[in-house]
C-alpha cells in the first residue's frame, strides 16, 4: 500500500491510499449483501492465525465472514484485543507556537471541503450546530476519471512517476475550477480507478446562469487541459439536479456530503463504458444556452429515476465545425509546414545572456515575429483536420520546450461580411471570461453577491444576461483604463460592438466609433491579453466569410503581434468574391514563403486523396496494414468518391457498420462473399445525399 498528500498548502489538498489492499475491499465489498461482512482470501489468511474458521472458505474469491447476530469464526483463547487510546491531540500540539497551530489550522482546513470550512466557520460564531446548516439546493455535479493505470509496483521510479502524475492532475483540476469558482469535493483511488469529484451550486459556488456560464465549460476544459497538458485522456459525467448538501455522521466524525440521485447518475455516466469523453444529462442540456449543441447517446436506466434517463455528449459551438481528431492520415507534407512554422517560434531559447546568442535572437525575431499561414480548399478536403492535428503537434511541441502555448479558434459564418469585428467580438468575449474567471471580486460587481440569490431567485430572474454584462462591461471599462482610453469609448465599445446592455452611460459618450480606432483598440485587447503567452496561435475558419475590419485586425496582428500565428481556413480565394485587402490577398497566394521559413506568409492549398491515402484511411478506421486491404475495395472507394477525404471517410464509416467486409484466410480485407451491387450503390447513395 501507499499513502501519500496531493496539491499544494495554496488551494486544495487530499490525503490518497492506493494499493492491492483497497482492491481486495472493493471485490469484498461487491459480494456483500446488506447486514454481511465479507473478506478478501488475503484478509482470511491473517484472521486465521488469530481465529478459528468455521465452513470452508474460498483461497482466491471473497468469502462472507459474518451477518447480522452470526459469524463464521471464533477468536483463540489467547487473542486479545489492543485497547491503548491515542495521545489526545491537546498533548501533540500543546508545545507548539501560536502561529505553528494557525498554520497546521490551515494547513489541514485543505484537506475539507470550502462549503464544509464556511459552516463550520459560521456555526462556531453563532454556536449553533452544524446540523442546522444542511439543506436541500441546485446542485451540478462532476464525477471526473483520469485514464490511467494506478496500480503501485513496488520500484521506487516507476511508483514515483505515479505520485507525481497524481499531484498534477489534483493541480490541474484544481486550477480549472478555480478559474470558474467551482469546487473539489473529492480525489480518491478507488475500484472506479482515479476519481475526482467536482461541485458548483453549494455555497460560495452558487451563480445566475450557472450551467451555461460555469458548469459545462468548467466540465470541458478539465478534459481540454488533461489532455493538453498531461496527455491524459478522461471519462466525464455531469449531472444537474435537486441533492442534499450538508454534514454527515456524529459530533466526533463527520463529513461534508453531497447525496441524491442526480450525483448517483454523474458517478454512472462518468464509468459508462459508451462514454466518449464528456456525458451529460438532459437537464444541463435544457439550461446549456446557444453556444453548445448537444450529441444524442441512447437513455440509460438509473437508481433514483422513475423512466429511462436521457443522456447526451456536449459540443460547443466551434467544436461542432471544428472535426475532431480522429483516423487522420496523408498530408504529411503540409503538416509538416505548418509545424514547422510553429517551432521557429516556440524553439527560441530564452534569457540567455551570451550577447552573440541574443543578437541572433533578436534577428530571428525580427524576421519572423508573427506567421500568417492560408490553407485553400474546397469543401471535405480536410482543411479543419489538418488544422486540428497540427495543433495537436502544436501544444505537444510547447510542452517539450516548456512554453506557455494559447490556442483560440473561430468560425466565421456565411453573412457576416456585412458585421464589423464579427470574428473578434467572440474572441474578446472569451478573453474577458478568462479575465473575470481569474478575478475574486467579480461577484461583488453591480451591487450583487453570489449569497444575495438562491436557487429560486435565478429561476424567476427575467433576463440573467445583464448580470454578465454588467460584468462584462465592468472588464471593458478597465482596459479601456489600462489602455488610455475614456470612458465614453469604453460605453460605445460595450454597446455597439460587443452587444452589452449597459445600465447607465456617462455624458462623454462618443456619438460615433471611428473603425480605425476600434481597430486599433481590439488589437491592443488581443495583444495585451496574450502578453504572458510565449506563442499565440488564432485558428480561423471559412475566412471566406470574414467582414473587411476583421481582416483589418488580423493584419494588425500580424505587423505588431509578437510570437503569434494566424491560421486562415478558407475556400479558394479572389479578389472579386472576397473582403480582404487585395494587396494582402496577392502577397498570401504568392506563397512568399517558399523555401524561406523567415517569410511571414504562407499559402498552403490542399487536394484530394491518392489512392494510398485511401488505402491508408481505411487500414486506420479497422485497425489494419494498408497492404491488408483488397485493391478492388480500395480502387472502389476512391472512383466513388474522388479521393475527397470527408467522402471517403463516410464512405467506410457505411461499409463497416453495414458489415459489407470480411477478413479472408489470407489476411485481406474483402467485399463479403455473395454481395451484390445493391447494398454497396446504397451505402454510395447515402454519401451523396450528404
Amino acid at each position: 500500500m501507499a499513502a501519500l498528500h496531493v496539491g499544494n498548502n495554496e488551494r486544495r489538498r487530499e490525503f490518497l491510499v492506493l494499493g492491492n489492499p483497497i482492491d481486495q475491499v472493493s471485490a469484498a465489498e461487491g459480494i456483500a449483501q446488506s447486514g454481511q461482512l465479507a473478506a478478501s482470501p488475503e484478509a482470511m489468511s491473517i484472521l486465521s492465525k488469530s481465529c478459528t474458521l468455521k465452513g470452508s472458505f474460498s483461497s482466491s474469491n471473497p468469502t462472507v465472514i459474518a451477518c447480522r447476530n452470526k459469524r463464521y469464526f471464533e477468536p483463540n483463547p489467547d487473542f486479545q484485543v489492543l485497547k491503548k487510546k491515542p495521545k489526545p491531540w491537546s498533548d501533540r500540539i500543546r508545545h507548539l507556537s501560536r502561529n505553528a497551530i494557525g498554520a497546521l489550522r490551515h494547513e489541514m482546513s485543505l484537506y475539507v471541503h470550502p462549503a464544509a470550512r464556511a459552516i463550520a466557520s459560521s456555526s462556531a460564531q453563532n454556536s449553533r450546530s452544524i446540523i442546522a446548516d444542511a439543506e436541500i439546493r441546485s446542485v451540478y455535479t462532476i464525477f471526473v476519471k483520469p485514464i490511467i493505470d494506478a496500480r503501485i509496483h513496488g520500484t521506487k521510479s516507476g511508483d514515483d512517476h505515479l505520485f507525481a502524475l497524481l499531484n498534477d492532475i489534483m493541480g490541474i483540476t484544481c486550477k480549472v475550477l478555480e478559474q470558474f469558482r467551482g469546487h473539489l469535493r473529492q480525489f480518491v483511488v478507488d475500484d472506479k480507478g482515479v476519481v475526482l469529484i467536482a461541485t458548483f451550486g453549494q455555497r460560495g459556488a452558487t451563480f445566475p446562469n450557472l450551467v451555461a456560464e460555469k458548469g459545462l465549460p468548467c466540465t470541458i476544459a478539465i478534459h481540454d487541459a488533461l489532455k493538453i497538458n498531461l496527455d491524459i485522456g478522461s471519462q466525464i459525467g455531469a449531472t444537474f439536479g435537486k441533492a442534499y448538501v450538508g454534514i454527515v455522521g456524529g459530533a466526533r466524525r463527520h463529513e461534508f456530503a453531497i447525496l441524491g440521485p442526480s450525483v448517483n447518475l454523474a458517478a454512472r455516466l462518468m464509468s459508462s463504458t459508451e462514454n466518449p469523453g464528456i456525458l451529460v444529462d438532459d437537464a444541463i442540456k435544457s439550461m446549456a444556452n446557444k453556444r453548445f449543441d448537444f450529441l444524442s447517446h441512447p437513455p440509460v436506466r438509473a437508481k433514483g429515476y422513475s423512466s429511462l434517463v436521457p443522456i447526451f455528449e456536449p459540443q460547443s459551438e466551434i467544436e461542432r465545425q471544428w472535426n475532431k481528431l480522429s483516423c487522420f492520415v496523408g498530408r504529411e507534407t503540409e503538416l509538416k509546414r505548418l509545424v514547422g512554422l510553429a517551432k521557429t517560434i516556440l524553439s527560441r531559447e530564452k534569457g540567455k545572456d551570451n550577447a552573440a546568442q541574443a543578437n541572433r535572437e533578436k534577428i530571428e525575431r525580427d524576421k519572423a515575429n508573427s506567421l500568417l499561414c492560408l490553407i485553400q480548399a474546397h469543401s471535405s478536403l480536410g482543411k479543419s483536420s489538418l488544422a486540428m492535428q497540427a495543433m495537436d503537434h502544436i501544444r505537444r511541441l510547447g510542452s517539450h520546450y516548456k512554453k506557455e502555448v494559447t490556442i483560440t479558434k473561430n468560425v466565421c459564418k456565411d453573412g457576416e461580411q456585412s458585421v464589423p469585428f464579427c470574428v473578434f467580438r467572440q474572441i474578446i468575449l472569451r478573453f474577458l471570461d478568462e479575465r473575470i474567471s481569474r478575478n475574486e471580486d467579480d461577484s461583488a460587481i453591480s451591487g450583487v453577491t453570489m449569497f444575495d440569490l438562491d436557487d429560486e431567485n435565478y429561476s424567476l430572474m427575467e433576463e440573467p444576461t445583464y448580470y454578465y454584462d454588467d460584468v462584462y462591461f465592468h472588464h471593458i471599462r478597465e482596459l479601456c483604463k489600462e489602455l488610455n482610453c475614456s470612458e465614453g469609448f469604453a460605453e460605445m465599445i460595450g454597446e455597439k460592438m460587443l452587444d452589452l446592455r449597459i445600465n447607465s452611460k456617462s455624458s462623454s459618450a462618443a456619438a460615433k466609433l471611428k473603425p480605425d480606432e476600434v481597430v486599433d483598440f481590439v488589437t491592443n485587447v488581443i495583444l495585451k491579453c496574450t502578453s504572458q503567452s510565449d506563442f499565440v496561435l488564432f485558428a480561423l475558419d471559412d475566412v471566406q466569410w470574414m467582414d473587411s475590419l476583421s481582416w483589418k485586425v488580423v493584419e494588425m496582428l500580424l505587423r505588431r503581434g509578437k510570437d503569434l500565428m494566424i491560421l486562415c481556413l478558407s475556400r479558394p480565394l479572389s479578389i472579386n468574391t472576397t473582403t480582404i485587402d487585395p494587396i494582402l490577398l496577392r502577397e498570401l497566394q504568392e506563397d512568399k514563403c517558399k523555401g524561406n521559413k523567415h517569410c511571414r506568409f504562407t499559402n498552403i492549398e490542399l487536394t484530394p486523396f491518392t489512392k494510398n491515402d485511401v488505402r491508408a484511411l481505411f487500414a486506420a478506421s479497422i485497425g489494419c496494414d494498408g497492404q491488408q486491404i483488397d485493391n478492388e475495395l480500395c480502387d472502389y472507394i476512391y472512383e466513388q468518391t474522388g479521393g475527397m477525404p470527408y467522402f471517403a471517410q463516410e464512405m467506410i464509416r457505411g461499409v463497416i457498420q453495414d458489415d459489407m467486409i470480411r477478413w479472408q484466410d489470407d489476411g485481406i480485407v474483402r467485399w463479403r462473399s455473395g454481395l451484390d451491387s445493391s447494398p454497396v450503390s446504397g451505402i454510395y447513395e447515402r454519401t451523396l445525399r450528404m
